[in-house]
């Protein structure tokens, strides 16, 4: 939808998830129809995690309607949603995925946006959410810099709200790809030459203000962390060995089986209330950006976020 007169974007959303109802839930419904034209959804089991369920189940199927219905009861105005399972994909298909999606509904933004993460308010702390002023954001970095792409979005990572810039908003989408096999390293081949070594992914050349994110893993089970531990274990080495061409020569089912025969445990340096006492973290230990004057509460003793 348009909020001001100059706005003819279309910004969607890209999320990739698996189950967990309760937190994608937490997700939909902290964004706006203000904010957001579409929604791409890919969901299911990412195809080399251990979780015995492989596709969408019914709780989150329901939540997912649900939501889908309200949006589309406010007509033009509402969220367009647009889901897919996905279950046996690997996380690079999926989001090649909502690349594609972006290209099918000519989409001029992408804002990815993964299920642990959510808009943050919380007005004690000034985190406050504008919507029209995330979308003049979108807007004014397109006509700046019309062949650039990648733009950051502020995400809060630690219970004291610690924050980070992450490289999430995609302007024009539809000239993006991720490349090397590798969910994290993404181009516009037309702007980008990442047959060099050395490339990661293109930089981002500013922030998109008007909102922050948070994420956290607050709202999972003792066997959704047991999954995503040992998922994210396997992602970092497959696409470890993925690297080394002198490895695997950049072969997926090469590094794939190197992955599986050579088990690694990394720490994902998540301090999130859930995995930081899951990991025995000294809240001590923890960087705490807040004004001396304001730490009376610490969320990681008290275990009630803020």
């Amino acid at each position: 939808m348009q909020i001001f007169e100059e706005d003819d974007m279309d910004i969607a959303v890209g999320t990739v998830f698996h189950n967990k109802g309760y937190e994608l839930k937490r997700t939909l419904y902290s964004m706006s129809n203000e904010g957001i034209d579409y929604w791409f959804l890919i969901g299911g089991a990412f195809r080399d995690s251990k979780d015995p369920v492989r596709g969408t189940d019914a709780e989150t199927y329901k939540i997912i309607d649900t939501f889908r219905t309200e949006q589309a009861e406010l007509g033009s105005r509402g969220i367009q949603v647009i889901f897919e399972d996905m279950p046996e994909s690997n996380e690079f298909e999926k989001r090649m995925k909502y690349l594609d999606m972006c290209r099918q509904y000519e989409c001029d933004g992408l804002f990815i946006v993964d299920s642990d993460e959510y808009v943050y308010e919380n007005t004690e702390w000034d985190f406050v959410t504008d919507w029209e002023k995330f979308r003049r954001y979108w807007k004014s970095w397109q006509i700046r810099f019309p062949r650039h792409n990648v733009y950051s979005v502020y995400m809060i990572h630690s219970e004291f709200l610690g924050r980070d810039v992450h490289s999430r908003c995609w302007v024009n989408p539809s000239n993006m790809v991720y490349v090397k096999g590798s969910h994290y390293k993404f181009a516009n081949p037309e702007e980008d030459d990442f047959s060099d070594i050395l490339f990661h992914a293109q930089t981002s050349f500013g922030i998109v203000e008007g909102i922050t994110l948070k994420h956290d893993h607050n709202l999972r089970t003792d066997d959704d962390m047991k999954y995503r531990r040992s998922y994210q274990d396997y992602l970092a080495n497959y696409e470890s060995f993925l690297e080394q061409q002198n490895l695997t020569g950049h072969n997926p089912e090469i590094a794939k089986k190197l992955a599986e025969q050579r088990p690694i445990h990394l720490d994902d340096r998540c301090i999130c209330l859930r995995c930081a006492r899951m990991k025995g973290v000294d809240p001590e230990q923890i960087f705490d950006p807040r004004p001396r004057d304001r730490r009376q509460r610490n969320p990681y003793v008290d275990g009630i976020p803020l």
